[in-house]
């Protein structure tokens, strides 16, 4: 069976883990390795860094996450235990190295030395999965008695930027964030010093973060709509369906199911009419969208649209050229990294795309992982190799 169109083999297939798999791809081109006992890390030219050694999934340089039934703690390599499973959850903050275990109605930070982070105030939950520009985004305890909250930004030391005052907070973009008061109400900008740069008018019942140079609000009555930095109206409101971040510079708005999106200038650079109901983030001109067939015709649109007379067929769209470089015909597409994609077709065999359209791999493989360095560790029948995209 041939495998390979424009990539070459730099391990043809050869590991037999049975029940077990090559997993994610890590930072430092390690992946996480399993024989269905017992985890380990293996390389990209099928070296075991860290043979199988241990009961969990693991990271080189960080505690291993272990669960026990629903609660979760914290071991290190050599099995010695840092926190009992306690927690409801364990977020890692890689570029700090600090580990937030949410127990009960409170969250306490560990640091990778398994020492107690001492904040400034006590945490009740953590609002974000990072530190956004230096800070995290908190619900904090406001009194001993821990009856009053409020949310506000802390910094990885524990220390807060100022004090905790708000609801319906988001992330700082730019040294902006939104925010609204404890009875949420009045919505501002604030810049790190807490200092309200706009108050937003009575009639925006909702306002969002900066992405890029532009920042989501809802218009009462009028709809959804997007400001500059300077607070000023660039995209009209529109009543528009669901909206999500931004993507490859754009900013996307729904007609029913039908999906488009603008510039930072307020050009519609995709129009609803070409059919897409799901984009995401490729690169900065390629998008991956799903442009579905229809099981029948009807001629009222909600019927056309609705979910249950669709079938999800994945592309890779050009915004700019304004077609499309892999055809949509996939069942699913995703991003492998390196400007790689992987498709997967109705019997879930997989298969390589570059960000040219260029097909690399027959759609036949079993199991495909991301890309480090143009490789990619990949299954094919029982047996995992290694490909390489010259």
């Amino acid at each position: 069976m041939e495998i390979l169109k424009n990539a070459k083999w730099h391990k043809e297939p050869y590991l037999d883990l049975g029940e077990g798999y090559v997993g994610r791809m890590l930072p430092d081109g390690l992946s996480q390795i399993t024989n269905g006992d017992k985890f380990g890390l293996i390389d990209l030219d099928g070296n075991m860094d860290i043979g199988f050694e241990q009961e969990h999934p693991f990271e080189k340089d960080r505690f291993i996450i272990f669960e026990d039934g629903f609660e979760s703690g914290l071991i290190s390599f050599d099995n010695e235990i840092i926190h009992p499973a306690t927690a409801d959850s364990i977020e890692y903050f890689e570029a700090e190295k600090l580990y937030a275990l949410e127990i009960g109605n409170d969250t306490v930070f560990l640091k990778n030395d398994g020492s107690v982070l001492n904040t400034e105030l006590p945490v009740r939950s953590v609002k974000n999965h990072e530190f956004k520009e230096g800070v995290l985004l908190c619900e904090f305890w406001t009194d001993k008695e821990k009856t009053n909250t409020a949310e506000g930004f802390m910094n990885p030391d524990g220390a807060l930027l100022f004090k905790p005052q708000y609801t319906n907070s988001g992330d700082f973009n730019g040294g902006i964030a939104p925010v609204s008061d404890l009875n949420y109400d009045n919505p501002c900008y604030i810049d790190k010093k807490g200092k309200i740069l706009f108050q937003a008018p009575r009639n925006w019942e909702g306002i969002f973060e900066f992405e890029g140079d532009l920042a989501r609000i809802y218009v009462e009555e009028q709809g959804t709509a997007y400001i500059n930095r300077n607070f000023e109206i660039v995209i009209e409101p529109q009543k528009f369906g669901s909206t999500s971040g931004m993507f490859s510079g754009l900013y996307p708005f729904s007609v029913e199911l039908r999906k488009g999106a603008y510039n930072s200038d307020g050009e519609m650079i995709i129009s609803p009419e070409l059919g897409f109901t799901e984009i995401r983030d490729f690169t900065d001109t390629l998008i991956i969208v799903n442009q579905p067939k229809f099981k029948r015709k009807h001629k009222e649109p909600r019927k056309l649209w609705a979910w249950s007379n669709i079938i999800d067929q994945y592309g890779v769209f050009d915004f700019e050229a304004q077609k499309m470089i892999v055809s949509p015909i996939y069942d699913t597409i995703y991003t492998a990294g390196e400007d790689f994609v992987i498709v997967s077709d109705k019997n879930r065999k997989k298969g390589y795309f570059s960000a040219m359209g260029k097909q690399l791999t027959e759609i036949v493989l079993d199991d495909a992982n991301d890309v480090y360095h143009k490789k990619s560790w990949v299954k094919s029948g029982s047996f995992w190799g290694v490909i390489r995209f010259d």
